[in-house]
């Protein structure tokens, strides 16, 4: 009877990865002292925050656009707006336009028209016509994707104690994450994807050629994550990663024609934005850099960026300490689906601080270390995620019209995108499974 609960209690538990040399196993969360999942309590904070805005708009007339300033949000007058740019670019595409050389126009009735960009995204994205993605259906688009960026918190954040579900809704309505969904951004598609590929990992084959092949399809930077499907360490997931990455290269080959014009529109913007170069952004935006160093001073920092990252990982690679922590397994690859892809556009050089939502999937990895008895690697992870609540709510708290503010909140991101390559190269070894 005692041998048969022991077996029955080990079937429960979660996989686990065990780091470093001579690892200990911790007991996983759903272990802990509190049983009960917080995630619900999330929730229900979450939808409570949405509707006291919403209501508080009805009731007082007050622009819902000025309460999403007042929040930090920094919301344009209309929702939804850069996925109405791409419903623009697939009805353009449909009637035989190219929005790669004519700027699209989005149309409120009654009210002035907005110009979008030229296209700036995989010509792949084009397809999404096909399904339905045109002007007339973009609000339900748009609730679609807000209901797939949801479901994938949900499993994301896995069981949740008291102190976790508190974390976890705190960074759900952050600024940061407040903005992806304001805009409607495609980065929400993206992520669900990501996030099914972490679900999905006993299929490596569905894993690399769906999810994360489509991803990287429509938004080039999400081919980082073949990584996680690398590190799996069979000979089967390293084959299918190597070919995933294969033709995702002949994709870019493909369309190399594209490149140049897609590089050149995303040169980046020095307002709610994060990025190895964004400070030169900043100096040249208030006039304390002139338009000749603007191209030097970017390239420089690019080559600073790339060097403090390599430092770093190799610096938590070469430092592993002989004694262990444990992460469960899905944390694990979360962890190495999402850091590759931050580190990546951090050192690409400047992107919109929505694409923070991809620091979410190291989350799970570092609340399980920080819980660990390892003093060090729980400091750290400790660390990084205060850092992160902090960026994440900067604009809340900070006037972004300040040079020194905007130059501080980069400092943030520095030290945030330090610590995740050193963990990167903390984690890198996997010792084994159970």
């Amino acid at each position: 009877m005692l041998m048969y609960e022991e077996m029955s209690q080990a079937s429960k538990s979660e996989n686990t990865v065990l780091v470093n040399d001579c690892p200990k196993i911790m007991p996983t969360l759903r272990e802990n002292s509190e049983s009960r999942d917080w995630r619900v309590a999330a929730i229900i904070i979450v939808v409570l925050y949405v509707s006291f805005l919403v209501g508080l708009s009805r009731l007082t007339g007050i622009p819902t656009k000025s309460l999403l300033h007042v929040v930090g949000i920094p919301a344009l007058d209309h929702p939804l707006m850069d996925l109405r740019g791409v419903a623009v670019w697939c009805e353009m595409f449909l009637h035989d336009e190219s929005p790669m050389l004519h700027q699209g126009v989005i149309d409120f009735p009654g009210e002035q028209q907005y110009q979008t960009y030229v296209m700036n995204y995989s010509p792949v994205v084009l397809g999404m016509g096909w399904l339905g993605l045109l002007p007339v259906h973009v609000i339900a688009w748009g609730v679609g994707l807000i209901i797939l960026y949801g479901i994938s918190l949900w499993y994301l954040a896995g069981f949740c104690t008291s102190r976790n579900s508190l974390l976890w809704t705190l960074l759900i309505c952050s600024p940061c994450s407040g903005l992806v969904v304001e805009r409607g951004n495609l980065d929400m598609l993206v992520f669900a994807l990501l996030i099914g590929g972490v679900a999905c990992r006993a299929l490596p084959i569905f894993e690399s050629f769906f999810l994360i092949l489509t991803a990287a399809a429509l938004k080039f930077f999400p081919a980082p994550a073949f990584l996680a499907v690398w590190k799996e360490g069979s000979r089967k997931s390293r084959i299918v990663a190597s070919l995933g990455v294969m033709i995702f290269l002949v994709l870019l080959w493909i369309i190399r024609s594209h490149l140049a014009a897609i590089g050149g529109s995303l040169s980046g913007s020095w307002q709610s934005s994060f990025g190895s170069v964004v400070i030169v952004d900043l100096l040249h935006h208030y006039g304390a850099l002139s338009d000749p160093s603007l191209g030097l001073g970017r390239t420089v920092l690019k080559v600073m960026g790339i060097i403090f990252c390599l430092t770093l990982f190799l610096a938590g690679f070469l430092g592993r300490s002989k004694s262990g922590f444990s992460i469960s397994e899905k944390a694990y690859h979360a962890f190495f689906m999402g850091a590759p892809i931050i580190i990546l556009l951090f050192t690409l050089g400047n992107n919109m601080d929505y694409k923070w939502i991809f620091l979410l999937l190291q989350v799970p990895a570092l609340l399980m270390i920080q819980t660990s008895k390892e003093s060090f690697e729980a400091t750290i992870s400790r660390c990084w995620i205060v850092l992160l609540l902090i960026y994440s709510y900067w604009t809340f708290f900070s006037d972004e019209g300040s040079l020194r503010n905007a130059i501080l909140k980069q400092a943030v991101m520095w030290f945030v995108i330090g610590i995740t390559a050193f963990m990167t190269g903390r984690l890198w070894e996997r010792k084994s499974a159970i």
